[in-house]
């Protein structure tokens, strides 16, 4: 009794969850659509002067399908770039339980190759500036934290000091590296990162 209800309920459900996979995989493609259409656009100009109608034409998505995901361009901008700063977290929070500065600084050269595209946009020009002043000042505390287990004579007001000055420092370089399309390796440029950085531990 019953088992050609189970049967049939079982065949809806394999039915209805590979309609679902299939709508999922639509939506991450619509979506990495507009994305890429979005950064390429950010490379040439700012937000602000980016409209739907240009992204939509060059995703070659529709504008209702657009709003369907975003509220407007803002919206997307903000998406990608809270994405970016989760992947950053995510990998520099590992890296920095391991107590290595070598090992920090070729995590973060790494994420930004892996992450070219939005790098190379937000970071760019037409970029929001504040975006990475925001990702530095997350880092703050588990950075002093690890110069601390390898200076715990300095005092915390030198390490607050000493990561404002090589967080922006660091940054600066970075911004350079990726603005001129990376030329230089993402190993040269870690290396440097680590030794300004040990440099300035050991002067203090």
């Amino acid at each position: 009794m019953g088992g050609r209800g189970d049967d049939r309920r079982a065949m809806t459900g394999r039915a209805e969850g590979g309609k679902t996979m299939k709508q999922d995989h639509r939506i991450r493609l619509t979506k990495l659509l507009l994305r890429e259409a979005f950064l390429d656009l950010l490379v040439e100009k700012p937000v602000a002067k980016i409209t739907v109608k240009e992204l939509c034409e060059q995703a070659n998505v529709n504008r209702a399908t657009f709003y369907a995901h975003y509220r407007d361009l803002f919206d997307l901008h903000e998406e990608i770039e809270r994405d970016l700063a989760h992947t950053i977290m995510r990998s520099l929070s590992t890296t920095l339980s391991s107590q290595s500065l070598s090992a920090f600084s070729n995590e973060i050269c790494r994420i930004i190759v892996d992450n070219e595209r939005s790098c190379q946009a937000i970071f760019g020009e037409h970029g929001d500036p504040e975006f990475p002043l925001r990702v530095v000042e997350t880092l703050r505390e588990s950075s002093i934290a690890l110069w601390r287990r390898q200076r715990p004579d300095l005092p915390e007001a030198e390490l607050d000091r000493l990561y404002t000055f090589m967080a922006n420092g660091c940054l600066s370089v970075i911004r350079s590296w990726v603005r001129n399309d990376m030329a230089d390796s993402p190993q040269d440029i870690a290396r440097f990162i680590e030794k300004m950085t040990d440099s300035g531990l050991a002067a203090l």
